[in-house]
């Protein structure tokens, strides 16, 4: 029996292991909170993006000063959360740089809504680019 548990806490652990160095070489900042928006886990890449520190596990995400702004935080969660519905958005850091803000419902191997993640992915040269485009097409216009 003691054999058996070990093994099982072994397998446990290596499949921590694997996650948590799947999301870490994704490069992707990604936040998990629960049901009461509480921080469960965040990927390195978040930790620089949004100000995160290892201690704000367990904290309230509405609680931190985030490096961009996100506005009504706590609604989009919410509705996510309830609705089941994600939600994307565009945002910008308090550098300048664009972000596509993916908020969606984190499902247990249940199918039990057991908290929500948000994800950022990086979209500032595709953003810079189509601006590029919409200057040079506006005043390809106006030459007309």
């Amino acid at each position: 029996m003691n054999q058996e548990l070990r093994s099982r806490i072994d397998e446990l652990s290596q499949a921590n292991a694997e996650l948590s160095n799947l999301l870490a070489s994704l490069g992707v900042p990604i936040v998990v909170v629960d049901w009461d928006l509480r921080i469960r886990r965040f990927t390195p890449a978040a930790v620089q993006l949004l100000n995160l520190i290892p201690g704000d596990v367990g904290r309230p995400i509405t609680d931190l000063r985030l490096n961009m702004e996100v506005g009504d935080l706590e609604q989009v969660f919410a509705a996510a959360l309830r609705s089941g519905k994600g939600l994307d958005r565009d945002v910008q850091d308090r550098k300048g740089r664009w972000f596509s803000l993916r908020v969606r419902q984190f499902r247990t191997a249940g199918d039990r809504v057991d908290g929500a993640i948000l994800m950022l992915v990086d979209i500032d040269s595709r953003k810079r680019a189509g601006d590029v485009m919409r200057d040079l097409l506006g005043a390809a216009a106006k030459a007309d």
